[in-house]
C-alpha cells in the first residue's frame, strides 16, 4: 500500500479492534482477539511508535487506553479492513471535519495517500494541508482538477485555523481574502 504500513493478520486484527472498540485496554483487545497478552502489549508498543495509536492514562487506576490516530484509521483503509462507513467517520471526527462529506473525506485519504512520503503528518489534518500546499505550490506533486473544490475547503479550514493562532487584528485583515481565494488553479 502506499501509506509503506505493512500488517500482517494478526497485526490487522489488533488495529480493527482499536478502531472499533476505541478507548480499550490491551488486556481486553487481547481477549476480544484471543491472543496472548504479552503479543498484544509488544504489539501496542510498536503501532505506538508507527504513529498507528496512542493511549491515554484512565484517571483512577492508571490503565493505558488505546485509540486509533488518523494514520491507524487509513493503514485499515489501506488493507480493506472493516466498514468503510466507520472509517471515514471515525477519520472526520479525529481530524475535525465534521462539515465534509463522506465523499469528501474519501478524497482527502486519497490525495494523501497518493502523496505520502516519509514526513507527511497524516495524524494532523492542518499540517498536512500545509505539507500539501506548499508541495503543490513548488511542483513536487500534481494535484487532479477533480479534487480540486476539496482541497479548497481543507486549505480555507487550514489558513482559518493559522489566523487564530495569529491574533484577531490580522486575522480580521486577512479572512475575506482567505475566503474568497481559490488555492488550486
Amino acid at each position: 500500500n502506499k501509506l509503506k504500513i505493512d500488517l500482517d493478520e494478526k497485526e490487522q486484527k489488533l488495529l480493527l479492534s482499536i478502531i472499533e472498540n476505541e478507548p480499550i485496554t490491551a488486556y481486553k483487545i487481547a481477549l476480544y482477539n484471543s491472543m496472548h497478552f504479552s503479543y498484544v502489549y509488544k504489539k501496542m508498543e510498536q503501532f505506538e511508535s508507527e504513529e498507528l495509536v496512542a493511549h491515554f492514562r484512565k484517571p483512577g487506576d492508571g490503565r493505558k487506553l488505546y485509540y486509533a490516530l488518523p494514520k491507524g484509521v487509513m493503514a485499515a483503509m489501506a488493507h480493506g479492513l472493516g466498514s468503510r462507513r466507520l472509517l471515514v467517520e471515525k477519520l472526520r471526527s479525529k481530524w475535525g471535519l465534521a462539515d465534509f462529506a463522506d465523499e469528501e473525506i474519501s478524497v482527502l485519504v486519497k490525495v494523501l495517500a497518493q502523496n505520502y512520503r516519509h514526513g507527511l503528518p497524516l495524524n494532523d489534518i492542518v499540517m498536512s494541508s500545509y505539507y500539501l500546499y506548499i508541495h503543490y505550490l513548488s511542483d513536487d506533486i500534481v494535484i487532479s482538477s477533480d479534487y480540486k473544490f476539496v482541497l479548497d475547503k481543507l486549505f480555507k479550514r487550514a489558513f482559518e485555523t493559522l489566523l487564530g493562532v495569529v491574533g484577531e487584528r490580522c486575522a480580521k485583515a486577512c479572512r475575506e481574502e482567505v475566503a474568497r481565494r481559490e488555492f488550486i488553479t
